[in-house]
Formats: structure tokens, C-alpha cells, sequence
């Protein structure tokens, strides 16, 4: 590392950075996070070739896989609602501006 990177850096901005964009941004981008947790949901159990042969074993067939993959994407959306609320927290504490103030 050179004397260049071993700088310091502040980054000085006034309350309100908070972007302004269209209005289907926040919902199209909230629709593919909650699309991406139910597909990461069921791939982790339908790309186990293991899981796949019991599954396929079974009387109720793939109907099981709804029971095996619920909890996993209620945990994996659970995790992401409580890291939201952290920043709103801290938005909060800092009097940062933010959409869900407006």
C-alpha cells in the first residue's frame, strides 16, 4: 500500500440522502427480493439429488417439499425484515432522513 491509501476519508453530506426514483422501483425491487428468497428456498432442497429421491419416494410426493421449505424462507425473511429495522433504527437516532418518514 502506498502513503495514498493509508489516508483517512469523510464523506460529508446534508440530512436528506435519500435518492429520489420512480415509483415502481421500491415495489419491483421488494417483488424480485421476495421472489429470490422463495427461489433460493426451494433450489436448496430441488438441486439435493438425496432430498429429490425421498421426496420422490414418499405417498404425498412434492407436496412435502412446502413443509421442508417454509421454514427456511420465513427464517431467510425474517433475517432480512430485522437488518431493515436496524436501519431504520439508526436513520432514526441519527435524524437521517428516510422514504418511511415522508
Amino acid at each position: 500500500m502506498n502513503e495514498e491509501d493509508e489516508q483517512p476519508l469523510i464523506l460529508v453530506t446534508n440530512a436528506d440522502i435519500s435518492p429520489t426514483t420512480n415509483a415502481l422501483v421500491k415495489p419491483g425491487v421488494s417483488f424480485l427480493g421476495l421472489a429470490s428468497i422463495c427461489i433460493f428456498a426451494l433450489g436448496s432442497f430441488s438441486f439435493n439429488e438425496e432430498m429429490m429421491n425421498q421426496l420422490s419416494q414418499t405417498p404425498e410426493g412434492f407436496d412435502g417439499l412446502y413443509d421442508l421449505s417454509l421454514p427456511l424462507a420465513l427464517a431467510i425473511l425474517s433475517t432480512q425484515l430485522v437488518h431493515e429495522a436496524g436501519h431504520l433504527i439508526f436513520a432514526l437516532k441519527e435524524g437521517v432522513s428516510n422514504s418511511s418518514q415522508k
